[in-house]
């Protein structure tokens, strides 16, 4: 009976020992499975990179050619990323407040808060001969606009490449560095530098082709070339290239460019070798703006290559002319007929009022849009208090806003001209540290003749090619003749960098004009503009 005892007890421990033994088994095997998974896959990857390098060495042709149909598609999908991104509709380029403030339909008077007429062009004829010149194909020529600071450079061209299919729009207003013009550049013609799978891939099958530079300016070479490649894909193309759709490239308010950092210097150098070889293969059409002074200075230092400038169409945007002064006024002041109302006779009042504004800050857009913004916001804050229950209740929205603007336009106007008075003693006080006191009567002699003169400055629409920008230049105008045989060359120059003179000597604006007679404390003479040869009132 023992002996069975001890018999059982011994098959019972064989048994759990098996059981171990078979549990150990059972783990090791799934450890093995794992280990065994991680081994195929390195076998299978060592498999498949000997037979392609098999492949590749038997069949080299075959593969170069997968390669090159691989490298090829990207490129495409690259480019037409690039031109789908510069056919949209951006609202930060080309968009208004209409669907937030409302539009000329509003009763409420809300429509003057918008941009309403931002799409409207006032300089006529510079937008006519720039659509038929610049804007259709054969692309010849790319353009340069110019004009003092507020004449509306920035705006005309806005408003022209609405209608453009393609385009892209860059201010160099918050500007830098040459990495910030790449940044922005790339930005704006829908160029990504931050794509790493595509820079990935590349770099891995086409080294020598892959972007690895990193100086700016290479950065910069190498965002034009792809911009390059893109439009000859446009141009090309058999849906586009009948059309003669070019992308239209803006480069605006270059004056905001610091040209004494000479990197800079060199992108800009390189911006415009690029429009103007752009302009010759007819691929796309380059548009700067700047201001005439900072044209001169390239012109003059030959910071650009004489060839490269004379392929550029120069146009002058200046003062706007009389009708298109009035015609922005009305627009802007709510004066013109709304929501396709008949036009309405002005009263003669009204009249008077417009030609007040006319005469007192001259016809240069940005100051006619800060002074009717002006009235309108004052009109609007003293609408409940000045107008009458009656004039409101009968009168058509024009008339009701030619009332208010004939009860503010007083108190607008004198403290425009209180600021300008202001900046015309400031430069005069910085011209006379340089000039010295002996000379400063002489200068005041000449300022307070031309202040009584009236200097007409009608839309330009000047149309020149490269070095012929310098026609207009008043090296030859009586009033520097005089000022040179005084020795008042650095005091008109100065003038002029405070932007209270023009080129030709004469006063920038009428505002300008009117400001220094105030600080001069002459009576104040406003000019009528419908008279060309010098009538005035006062």
């Amino acid at each position: 009976m023992l002996v069975l005892q001890r018999d059982m007890e011994f098959r019972n421990d064989d048994s759990k020992s098996k059981g171990r033994s078979s549990d150990n088994n059972q783990d090791s095997s799934k450890r093995a499975s794992a280990a065994d998974i991680l081994t195929i896959m390195s076998q299978l990857i060592l498999i498949g990179s000997t037979a392609i390098i098999v492949y590749s060495a038997l069949f080299p042709t075959k593969v170069s050619a997968m390669l090159e149909e691989y490298k090829e598609r990207l490129t495409a999908r690259r480019h037409n990323s690039m031109l789908n991104f510069m056919s949209t509709e951006r609202r930060y380029i080309v968009g208004d407040l209409t669907q937030v403030f409302g539009d000329a339909n509003d009763n409420d008077g809300n429509f003057k808060k918008s941009l309403m007429f931002a799409d409207q062009i006032y300089h006529d004829e510079v937008a006519d001969d720039a659509r038929a010149l610049l804007l259709q194909s054969p692309v010849l020529r790319y353009g340069v606009i110019t004009g003092p600071s507020g004449s509306g450079k920035s705006r005309l061209i806005r408003s022209l490449i609405r209608e453009s299919t393609y385009f892209a729009f860059l201010s160099f207003g918050l500007t830098a560095s040459v990495k910030t013009i790449v940044d922005e550049l790339s930005e704006e013609i829908g160029y990504d530098f931050d794509d790493w799978t595509e820079r990935m891939l590349q770099g891995y099958f086409f080294k020598a082709s892959a972007p690895t530079v990193t100086p700016n300016l290479e950065k910069l070479a190498f965002l034009l070339d792809e911009l390059e490649e893109a439009c000859w894909t446009l141009k090309f193309s058999k849906k586009t290239g009948r059309d003669g759709k070019r992308p239209v490239i803006v480069l605006d308010d270059l004056d905001s460019l610091n040209l004494q950092d000479p990197e800079i210097n060199a992108a800009l150098c390189m911006l415009f070798s690029a429009a103007n070889k752009f302009a010759k293969e007819d691929t796309a059409l380059f548009v700067f703006t700047l201001s005439d002074k900072l044209f001169d200075r390239i012109v003059a230092d030959n910071i650009i290559s004489s060839d490269v400038i004379q392929t550029a169409q120069v146009y002058n945007v200046g003062d706007l002319s009389d009708s298109s002064a009035t015609r922005f006024l009305n627009d802007r002041l709510g004066l013109s007929p709304r929501g396709g109302a008949p036009p309405e006779s002005v009263s003669a009042q009204t009249l008077r009022d417009v030609a007040l504004i006319k005469s007192t800050v001259g016809t240069r857009i940005f100051d006619l849009l800060r002074v009717s913004e002006e009235i309108v916001k004052t009109s609007s804050s003293t609408k409940s208090t000045t107008t009458p229950a009656a004039v409101t209740a009968t009168t058509s929205p024009a008339a009701a806003a030619a009332h208010q603007i004939h009860a503010n336009i007083d108190s607008v106007l004198t403290r425009e001209v209180a600021m300008a008075k202001n900046s015309v003693a400031h430069a005069l006080a910085h011209v006379a540290e340089r000039i010295g006191d002996r000379k400063m009567p002489v200068l005041i002699s000449i300022l307070d003749r031309i202040s009584a003169e009236r200097a007409f400055n009608d839309e330009a629409a000047i149309r020149v090619s490269g070095r012929g920008m310098l026609w207009n230049h008043a090296g030859h105008s009586k009033v520097l003749v005089e000022a040179r045989r005084a020795g008042l060359d650095v005091a008109f120059k100065l003038l002029k960098e405070y932007d209270i003179v023009n080129h030709d000597g004469s006063f920038a604006t009428e505002l300008m004009r009117n400001g220094y007679r105030e600080h001069r404390e002459l009576p104040r003479i406003l000019f009528s503009l419908e008279e060309r040869k010098g009538g005035w009132f006062w």
